[in-house]
């Protein structure tokens, strides 16, 4: 049956799944465990995972060589290649699969409710009632399903670990102690949005963030995508923040031959602690893009990625769906997916829409992201950033910024004051210890 309405679909991530099955034994075995032909929407997607299947059936090894070997030219090599290459890691397949399960349902739902028109325009009883009752009786079904007792017992592993570590929080130290207290750090495979007006320091404290992640974890990639501010201007503010020179000195070449000395006395150093530090500003970056960068870097480096941060949701290339809504939402919901394949924290920062302004109490709230997608629902935990000097000029609290944590899915919430340096653009209050 031809459908009227577009059918729901991600190419993208149906190449990611199979690259995925394509990478190691436990992306084919997810992969194969969940899915049938009939859940992927484009045509060489589904004569490729069918030959895996078949291949995998008959106790074959399953690769790029023997998938392209049974299709004997039905899709070209180089796709098949391509979906290999493009994959550093199964890690996320997880994800991937109940996308394309829940896509696949929406399809059916589609159609079975085509026929329930249909056979209601011609008084079909039998018909509507079929429809309806397979439709009740289907679903998007679930990947990686767990009883309570391997729930529990993977969680208290994790408490076991962190005594073991002698850490005092969970996540990643942001540097901010306060902060931290608040947040426990920055946690693998969430999302963290940080949102707030223009002029209220999410860049700065975003790279303030970085950088001392990067400082602190050596051994960890960093990533920082600037998709507004050119890299060497973002260098130029975490080099100014580290040696406590302020911005316009280097910007208008003021620097005294106090701070030349200075300079030349840390440059080593400071190569030294952000030589895991990375910094893209590729404008026209998709987030899906940012996915591929990330994969390149780990798949190069054989390091894992202790944050990537992404700078902003507002500005990011998306597909253009005919709803800013729906396509922003898109954005925040592959970059929950970043954080689950790359098992590291995803920073995601957001503008918030203008109507705080017309507010006595101009500090943003929950429902000033409701414009950007599905942001709010999606994030781990949201904290806005408010300083009362950039409305207030006599205010009480000048040279001070809030952190706003609004949202917190298992956490309290609450506010803390941190210093706020505006010549280096630096969050002062540093971790203790």
């Amino acid at each position: 049956m031809d459908s009227k309405y577009a059918m729901p679909n991600d190419e993208n991530v149906e190449k990611a799944v199979l690259g995925a099955m394509l990478f190691d034994k436990d992306g084919l075995e997810c992969g194969l465990g969940c899915l049938s032909t009939a859940d992927f929407f484009f045509f060489n997607n589904q004569t490729i995972f069918q030959a895996m299947s078949d291949i995998s059936n008959s106790g074959e090894k399953v690769d790029y060589v023997t998938v392209s070997a049974r299709l004997q030219g039905k899709v070209k090599a180089t796709y098949i290649v391509e979906l290999f290459t493009n994959t550093a890691t199964s890690v996320g397949i997880k994800s991937y699969c109940n996308i394309l399960l829940d896509l696949s349902f929406r399809r059916r739902a589609i159609t079975k409710a085509q026929e329930i028109l249909e056979a209601a325009g011609k008084n079909e009883i039998d018909k509507i009632s079929t429809a309806v009752e397979e439709l009740k009786n289907d679903g998007a079904g679930a990947v990686d399903i767990e009883a309570v007792p391997n729930i529990l017992e993977s969680a208290l592993l994790d408490i076991a670990e962190l005594r073991k570590s002698g850490k005092r929080i969970a996540g990643y130290s942001t540097g901010i102690y306060d902060l931290d207290e608040l947040i426990s750090g920055l946690e693998k495979r969430k999302l963290i949005v940080i949102a707030g007006r223009p002029a209220m320091g999410k860049s700065s404290a975003t790279l303030n963030i970085c950088q001392y992640i990067a400082k602190t974890n050596p051994e960890e990639n960093v990533i920082f995508f600037s998709l507004e501010m050119p890299k060497k201007d973002v260098a130029l503010k975490l080099y100014s923040s580290a040696l406590d020179i302020s911005n316009e000195h280097f910007k208008f070449n003021m620097l005294t031959a106090e701070e030349l000395l200075k300079i030349s006395q840390y440059t080593e150093k400071f190569s030294e602690e952000t030589k895991n530090f990375y910094i893209e500003d590729d404008m026209n970056m998709s987030v899906y893009d940012i996915q591929k960068c990330c994969r390149n870097i780990k798949n190069k480096t054989g390091k894992n990625f202790a944050l990537i941060a992404i700078d902003y949701l507002q500005i990011m290339k998306i597909a253009q769906n005919g709803n800013r809504a729906s396509d922003l939402g898109e954005a925040s919901r592959v970059s929950v997916m970043l954080a689950k394949e790359f098992d590291c924290p995803v920073v995601l920062l957001s503008q918030v829409n203008r109507v705080c302004e017309s507010r006595q109490n101009k500090r943003p709230m929950l429902s000033d992201l409701r414009e950007s997608g599905n942001i709010e629902q999606d994030a781990d935990t949201v904290i806005f950033i408010y300083r009362d000097e950039v409305y207030n000029a006599n205010s009480n609290d000048k040279g001070m910024a809030e952190f706003i944590v609004a949202k917190q899915r298992n956490g309290a919430i609450g506010t803390i004051k941190t210093k706020f340096d505006k010549k280096t653009t630096t969050f002062r209050r540093a971790y203790k210890g």
